[in-house]
This record gives C-alpha cells, sequence and structure tokens, in this order.
C-alpha cells in the first residue's frame, strides 16, 4: 500500500457546475469539491477556481435517480460519505461504497418514504502522484492528455451491448440508453457493482467528471475542442452547450493538475 505525506500538496485549476436544466422542476444532482458537498441547488454558472488542497482531494458527481424518491437526498448522501473516505487502492472502494450502502439502509430505515431512493455516482481522489477513479451506474470520468479518454466503464444496458459487439450508433438513441445496471440504492439487499482505476496523475492532465446531463447532450470531438480552450472558458462551453440542448440536471467539475 503507498504512503504519501499531507505535506505534498495538490493544486488544481477547476471549473464545476450543479444545474436543474432547462426543464426539470428540481436538481437531484449533487457534487463534491475536495470536503464540500453541494447539493440541492442550481447554479447559474460555473464557478472558476484555483485550489491548492491536502490530499487526497475528492472530487465527484452523484445523479439521483429519477422515477425513485427523495434522488437529491440519495445523491447528497453517497457523497458525504464518500468524501470522508481515504483509498488508497482500488480494492479500498468496495469498503467505501459499502459504508455509503449502510448509510442509505439506516437512512430509509427511518424515513420509509424515501424506501427506494438511489443515485449513481463517478468520482476521483487525487494524490501527489496518481489517482483513483470509480463510478457506479452511468456517470461518467475523462482525461484529457494528448487526447480524450474516458477512464471509467458504465454500467448500463447500452455498455453490455456494446461489450456484445453491437456498434453504439446503431443502439444509441433505443430506450435503454438512460437504463443503469448498477446505483447505490437503499432498501434492497443488492450491493452496488463499481468500476476502479488506478492512473499516474502528471501535471498538465486536464479531468472531467460528469453526469449523463453533459455527456448525453455532446459528442466526445465537442468535449475535447472546449477543453482545448482552457479550464475556465471549457466550464462555459460545456454548460452552455448541454443546457441549451439538454433536458436533465448538468452537473460536471472539469480541472486541470497544476
Amino acid at each position: 500500500m503507498k504512503s504519501f505525506y499531507k505535506s505534498e500538496l495538490i493544486s488544481l485549476e477547476i471549473s464545476y457546475i450543479t444545474n436543474t436544466g432547462r426543464y426539470r422542476r428540481r436538481n437531484e444532482d449533487s457534487i463534491s469539491i475536495a470536503t464540500d458537498v453541494f447539493s440541492c441547488i442550481s447554479m447559474e454558472k460555473p464557478s472558476y477556481k484555483v485550489l491548492t488542497l491536502n490530499p487526497p482531494v475528492f472530487l465527484a458527481v452523484a445523479d439521483g435517480m429519477g422515477g425513485h424518491p427523495c434522488g437529491d437526498k440519495a445523491s447528497s448522501l453517497a457523497l458525504e460519505i464518500l468524501t470522508k473516505e481515504t483509498p488508497l487502492e482500488v480494492e479500498d472502494l468496495g469498503s467505501a461504497l459499502e459504508k455509503a450502502k449502510n448509510a442509505f439502509e439506516d437512512y430509509v430505515s427511518k424515513k420509509g418514504e424515501c424506501f427506494g431512493m438511489g443515485t449513481v455516482v463517478a468520482g476521483v481522489y487525487l494524490y501527489p502522484e496518481y489517482l483513483i477513479a470509480f463510478n457506479v451506474g452511468d456517470c461518467r470520468v475523462y482525461r484529457f492528455r494528448d487526447r480524450l479518454e474516458k477512464i471509467t466503464k458504465d454500467h448500463s444496458l447500452l455498455q453490455e451491448l456494446l461489450d456484445k459487439g453491437f456498434v453504439e450508433h446503431d443502439i444509441e438513441n433505443l430506450y435503454i440508453r438512460n437504463v443503469v445496471t448498477s446505483a447505490i440504492i437503499g432498501g434492497y439487499s443488492e450491493k452496488p457493482k463499481f468500476f476502479g482505476v488506478k492512473k499516474e496523475l502528471k501535471k498538465g492532465d486536464v479531468f472531467l467528471i460528469c453526469s449523463d446531463g453533459l455527456w448525453g447532450e455532446l459528442e466526445s470531438q465537442e468535449i475535447e475542442s472546449f477543453i482545448k480552450t482552457g479550464i475556465k472558458e471549457a466550464g462555459n462551453k460545456l454548460f452552455a452547450k448541454a443546457y441549451s440542448k439538454g433536458s436533465d440536471n448538468i452537473s460536471f467539475i472539469v480541472f486541470k493538475v497544476l
């Protein structure tokens, strides 16, 4: 297990937003910037900052599941638990997500009206020389280093068909596009499946963490072209395009390692 020193600070240029979108009545997404969780709000525009933080730095987006009760509480509760964890390796993620699942069970046992509440989530834990990226469901993490690359893997019926050899262009518009095969859900015994990966962290690396309210409305080429304009401009352009095209909540974090 790798050790690190808290004195090895991590500096980031970052832009982030969580927004209700044009047509939704409420925002069921939440985002986490280090120890701060932003939930039950709709930011008017992306917030841009330069931050210097102690590792591990937790950044994540959670998307409360539509059609389930208490989606906004589900997304915020998941991040409140996960932001307290410090997984040093991919295998440590299971324990962190189990704590989130247990918190859901405790919550729905006291709030019966929230039985079945659920969320999908994706995020990163940043350390001085590497990161741990993960997802449950169809929130995503991308890395831009010379080219854009999705470094997480969706848990969805669409992804299962792609794994079986179907061509995305032929199936991407089917009803299955938004059907997820894993989530953190309260009131049911099934544990969430997760995908995790460890990646080297280099100065100049750019990462994007987002819900399907962003990636579902933009082509990969558009995302890459916006990232190339710089973090502040990328945040503004990503939000403007997703907002103009989309009907879902929109949440993302785009950042550069300095």
